[in-house]
């Protein structure tokens, strides 16, 4: 596995990683506006996925990336999480402190299909160790 973390450390621009064929883990977390973050959609390798903390409205650029299976996505500004349920290979999902509506959204469709769904603070278990988890349904 190729990983890039690069959390917290000032990162303005995601483009570069665009060069990094064999990529199979982003952490950008908590670099607050982070531009193109889009681009990584066109790399195929990336399986988990760290955005947390960025400021982040629209996550439709997701909808390119069928081949994620870990999404952190929490403290962000992300209203509509419909792009979410298009990942099909999705196994991991951390949505907490997000304005959307908790309510518009049928979560047991995620579930059902053995996505570990965490939309809250009191259940933050490390996204890293996610493929050791055995699938639970949180509120």
């Amino acid at each position: 596995m190729i990983f890039f973390s690069a959390s917290r450390c000032e990162i303005k621009d995601a483009s570069p990683l665009l060069n990094c064929k064999k990529i199979e883990y982003v952490n950008l977390s908590g670099n607050f506006e982070t531009t193109h973050l889009e681009e990584i959609a066109q790399l195929p390798t990336v399986h988990e996925l760290q955005i947390a903390n960025q400021k982040i409205t629209d996550i439709s650029f997701l909808k390119n990336c069928p081949q994620i299976r870990a999404l952190d996505i929490g403290i962000n500004s992300i209203k509509d999480m419909r792009p979410v349920f298009e990942l099909p290979n999705l196994q991991f999902l951390r949505i907490y402190h997000n304005p959307f509506d908790h309510n518009a959204y049928d979560w047991t469709r995620l579930r059902d299909r053995g996505v570990y769904l965490v939309k809250d603070m009191e259940n933050t278990s490390t996204m890293s160790s996610f493929t050791n988890m055995k699938t639970s349904s949180t509120n």
